[in-house]
């Protein structure tokens, strides 16, 4: 793993965290959060019609999108 971040942040892109999805889900959803959608890299590649490649890596760059719940009238969610 450690070879990883080398080779990761030596273009200047460090590995910023090693939570899982749940768990991040998890903490966004405590926050506030009403709406979590988790791409892996599989989801990621598919949205871009990008070709993807089957691995045995078990870690691999995630984004994630969360939206706010809705306020009421009364701005009480």
């Amino acid at each position: 793993m450690e070879n990883l971040e080398k080779r990761v942040a030596s273009p200047g892109e460090p590995r910023v965290s090693r939570f899982n999805p749940p768990e991040i889900a998890k903490l966004l959803k405590e926050a506030g959060f009403s709406d979590v959608t988790d791409f892996d890299r599989r989801r990621i590649f598919s949205y871009f019609g990008w070709p993807h490649k089957s691995t045995e890596a078990q870690a691999s760059a995630h984004v994630v999108h969360a939206q706010a719940a809705q306020c009421t009238d009364s701005g009480n969610p």
